[in-house]
This record gives structure tokens, sequence and C-alpha cells, in this order.
């Protein structure tokens, strides 16, 4: 059995799991009465062939020690990958390992899943939030068999993000709707301070059009409905609208995490480009 295998098997169910309730708002350790016990949480496998590997320790009804790291179907930890921590560290000021002790440590002294960003290493931050979550949860449950992150199932409700304005004015906003556990609705657009769509920006898309064969408008409705139809935030690139795709890929991501957590916060994300 390979270690993919070995991590899915006796992986929590989704009944199991919406036994644990809605992961809604802040939660700490202090929030909450945690039973002793070792628990963990993995991720399904991604591109690069890494899955997330996420283990805390309770005692005395405290966080004693929190692990996370990523391995892959050989056994090895990208925290041992010396190549790669060098070559993030090199292009964002931390390594995957550096960030991830950083991460333990916070979860460690917080007693909570509410830890800081750690600068040059957003993604792991925002993994490792979400599973400290899903974890904490787990503990106050006393349930002891491994959560899969990336199969929770998702919490009926409204989930809302917006961004900073970019340097011309217009600001990324974004609404899932989730009923009987599945995504009803993507409203991905950008609106301006005067509360105007991009995508009813006539002057924009007939200049984006011209310049890229596709609208803003036209590559935004593929988008949503691509989402919808297949439940997740790993949709097609629209051919011309690239960045599009990339800034909405990324916040959709954030909004179908928060609904696997029934966190229903208007997320404040950060500003990517369109």
């Amino acid at each position: 059995m390979n270690l993919r295998k070995a991590l899915l098997k006796g992986t929590i169910t989704f009944a199991s799991v919406l036994a644990l309730g809605s992961f809604v708002g802040s939660v700490s350790a202090e929030d909450m009465k945690l039973q002793d016990g070792e628990y963990t949480a993995v991720s399904n496998v991604d591109k690069y062939g890494w899955s997330l590997k996420h283990t805390i320790v309770v005692k005395d009804g405290k966080i004693e020690s929190s692990s996370m790291d990523y391995v892959n179907d050989k056994g090895d930890k990208k925290s041992d990958d010396a190549q790669y921590n060098e070559k993030m560290k090199a292009a964002s000021g931390v390594s995957g390992k550096e960030a991830m002790m950083k991460l333990d440590e916070a979860l460690v002294k917080a007693q909570s899943a509410e830890v800081d960003v750690v600068t040059g290493a957003t993604s792991t931050s925002k993994k490792f939030k979400l599973s400290a979550t899903a974890l904490l949860k787990a503990a106050a449950e006393g349930k002891t068999e491994e959560i899969n992150i990336d199969e929770l199932p998702l919490q009926d409700g409204e989930y809302m993000l917006e961004t900073p304005a970019d340097e011309r004015g217009w600001m990324h906003v974004f609404k899932l709707v989730v009923k009987d556990g599945k995504i009803t609705e993507s409203n991905y657009d950008m609106k301006n301070a005067e509360g105007k769509l991009k995508t009813e920006d006539a002057d924009y898309n007939k200049m984006m059009a011209e310049k890229s064969k596709v609208s803003f408008a036209d590559a935004v409705k593929a988008l949503n409905e691509d989402l919808v139809k297949k439940q997740s935030a790993d949709v097609d690139v629209v051919s011309g609208a690239t960045n599009t795709a990339d800034a909405f890929k990324a916040y959709a991501t954030e909004l179908i995490n928060a609904a696997r957590l029934g966190n229903t916060e208007t997320i404040k994300a950060e500003l990517m480009a369109e």
C-alpha cells in the first residue's frame, strides 16, 4: 500500500464530519473543551504529488504539539526537500520548512487556529489554518479518525469575498451560494467605488474583446458556470483571460474552504491582478 492510500485509509467519512457540526467563526482551545489524543488531517494529492499531513497532540485539554508537513507517495517530506526549500526562500524570503515551523509554534502558543499568515508563505498559511480549524473541532468531539480537509462537505449558506481596489479603482467581489451541500450560485465580478460592475462596463469589455478575443463579461460568465458545473475551483482557463481565471481560481478556493468550515464572515482577501 502506498503512502497516499495509507493516508486515506480510515479517513473520516462525510457522515462523521457532519457530526462535527458547522465550523463557524474562530476556533480556539479556550472556546471549547478539547479531549486528549492525537488528531490528524490530510489532503488530496496536489499536481506536484504532495499531500498535506497535519497532526496535533492534545494533553490535559491543551494543544501540546503541532506538526504540519507535506508528504509524497515515497514518504518524503517537503520540509526535507533542500532544493525546494532553497528555491522558495530565494523567491519569497522564507522556506517551506521555516514557514511550517512558525505556524506550528504559533498554533501551540495561541491555542487557536487564528494564527498570523507567514509572510512569503500565504498559501501554506491558509492551508494550515484550514487544517488546524478542522483538527480543533475534531478534538472537541474526541474524533481521532483522520480528516481529509479536501473532502469536507460544504455547509449551506452564502459566502462572500472582497479585495481592496486596484490602481484603476476596481475591487474583486465574489459570492458563492451553497444549498443542500452543493454550490448553486457563483457570482464573481469586479466593481468600483460607485458600485458599477466591470461586466457591465461596455467600453472596457469592447476593448478587452478586441485585444484578447474575449470580453471580461464573457470570461466571467464562463468561469462562474464552470465552477457550478464542476463543484470545484479547478475550472478551465478561458483563452485570452488567463489573469482573470487565475484570480477567480484563487478566490474560489478561499470561498470553498470557508464553506467547508461553515464560516460565513466576509473574507477580506489580498488583491490579485485581473
